[in-house]
């Protein structure tokens, strides 16, 4: 009879770490047994190793277990892992699905940004991380409350060639002043790890602050002085 074939095995995992998924085969007479990863067969694939043990044989049917050892590393190993088998009736498969759940990172490409008073200040925050990471932003170490007017945040994501959940966060502080100047934090949080964060100096250049003081009268004859404070 055609293989039945059934892939047991939990469908998420947390990188890094070594995952196992088991592919149960019952056939008459025995099959043979391949994985696939997204359409590719895995002998083919680096790092992937294969196994497969006889657990029955007789002359009714022959139970198979073949057990697939992926060393997750990172994103890119997520996706449809299909185990095939075949005899001379026929062939059967079955299909799941992997999650690989990725702590976030957070990466603030300048360390320092100066701009000029009145100017707006744009820093933008890139984090990634599965399930898509929430970014938070601080000023000083103290949570900003994001009006839309001080402060405006935009915020865009988009899934990467390796998998990997990418979500931008732009902070804008609008009209800047001599008190924005100061450290500006992005914090990135997922179900995998709570915060990872990256943290931006702001520079706010301004005009001279010019401050004359002094005694305004003198009598003569005398020393007098005036002290210039900027």
């Amino acid at each position: 009879f055609i293989p039945n074939v059934t892939i047991s095995g939990s469908d998420t995992v947390t990188s890094p770490d070594t995952f196992q998924y088991t592919c149960t085969v019952v056939s008459s007479p025995i099959a043979d047994i391949s994985w696939y990863f997204d359409g590719t067969e895995t002998s083919q694939l680096a790092g992937l190793n294969v196994t497969v043990t006889t657990t029955e044989n007789t002359t009714l049917r022959t139970t198979q277990e073949s057990f697939l050892t992926i060393p997750v590393t990172d994103s890119s190993f997520g996706g449809s892992y299909e185990c095939r088998a075949w005899n001379i009736v026929g062939s059967g498969s079955d299909t799941r699905n992997l999650t690989v759940l990725v702590s976030p990172e957070t990466n603030i490409e300048d360390p320092q940004i100066t701009v000029n008073e009145t100017d707006d200040i744009t820093i933008t925050c890139v984090a990634t991380g599965i399930p898509s990471p929430d970014i938070t932003w601080q000023f000083n170490m103290a949570d900003i409350t994001i009006d839309m007017t001080k402060y405006i945040v935009i915020t865009s994501s988009v899934v990467r060639s390796d998998k990997n959940n990418e979500v931008t966060s732009e902070l804008i502080v609008t009209t800047s002043d001599m008190t924005d100047a100061g450290m500006y934090t992005c914090r990135a949080n997922n179900s995998v790890r709570n915060t990872s964060m990256d943290s931006v100096e702001v520079v706010v250049q301004f005009i001279p602050n010019v401050t004359i003081s002094g005694s305004d009268t003198v009598t003569s004859p005398d020393t007098f002085q005036y002290t210039c404070t900027v």
